[in-house]
């Protein structure tokens, strides 16, 4: 006799349709949060602070949605990938991981000689609040990418479209950023895209995504490079000199080759030790 379980059942597709007009929503209110982070130092303090104060409350707002309405009530399963159980060692592993990748990149310039420490800058309240904004940016990110349109592609057409259809959006969502390139779309769709759905794929934990995504972006801007072409004035000075395909020019580091092939390595790796289960929302 057939055994039916609902975790290997397809959604409804007005189930679909309502987590890609969640995620349309939520995109919106991720740029909303994206353009408030480099403007921050030049508004009065009491409204940096109100800046933060609104994103920490639509972070929270939207983990709460994601978990309750998108997946309980819309796409018909419990969140497992964002329990509460485990979150924290989940959280600081991706931060772990986000935080060694992206040094580990820019040590390797370093290195080769294409980035150099100049100098240090003062780094005060302002510069905290912005980071927190960013960070909170991260998170939204990932519930849109790697939570909302990832299980929904996944649930639709496979993992392995749904990874790359995915992949190739988040890479040219920041097409618009200063000094963005083609070159610098497809980086970011693979250190990044690829790396944090192959993560999701493997590991079925937003968390860690999560994580990494904080760590990554709050490692560039304290090194002084610029997150994704937005210049957040960090802690350091980084003097940069060289070909643009390595040190990724005025874009930052995330348009360079180095993290390109390091996330390609770590997408392997992820990938490679994915259980039989590929399913992103199949596990209970």
């Amino acid at each position: 006799m057939k055994r039916h379980t609902q975790s290997n059942s397809r959604p409804p597709r007005q189930g679909i349709h309502k987590t890609a007009a969640w995620g349309l929503l939520g995109f919106g209110v991720l740029l909303m949060l994206d353009s408030s982070t480099t403007p921050m130092t030049g508004r009065p303090l009491w409204a940096q602070w109100l800046v933060l104060l609104v994103a920490i409350l639509l972070v929270g707002f939207g983990i709460w949605f994601y978990a309750k309405v998108v997946m309980v009530r819309w796409a018909g399963r419990q969140p497992t990938e964002l329990t509460a159980h485990g979150f924290l060692v989940s959280l600081l592993g991706g931060l772990g991981i986000g935080f060694g990748l992206l040094a580990l990149s820019a040590f390797i310039l370093i290195i080769l000689g294409f980035y150099r420490v100049d100098g240090f800058r003062p780094f005060g309240v302002s510069q905290i609040l912005t980071l927190g904004v960013l960070a909170c940016a991260s998170v939204f990110e990932e519930l849109i990418m790697r939570g909302v349109a990832l299980h929904a592609l996944d649930r639709w057409l496979g993992w392995v479209p749904a990874l790359t259809l995915t992949s190739l959006l988040f890479g040219f969502m920041h097409a618009l950023n200063p000094g963005a390139t083609l070159f610098s779309c497809l980086a970011i769709a693979i250190e990044a895209g690829l790396m944090l759905g192959s993560i999701m794929v493997s590991r079925h934990n937003l968390w860690i995504c999560i994580g990494f995504h904080i760590g990554w972006n709050l490692t560039e801007a304290l090194l002084g490079i610029p997150v994704s072409g937005q210049d957040i004035r960090g802690f350091m000075v980084m003097k940069v000199q060289g070909p643009t395909l390595l040190t990724g020019g005025s874009f930052g580091i995330e348009a360079s080759l180095i993290p390109v092939i390091l996330g390609l390595l770590v997408s392997a790796i992820f990938l490679l030790c994915r259980g039989r289960d590929t399913m992103i929302g199949s596990r209970t």
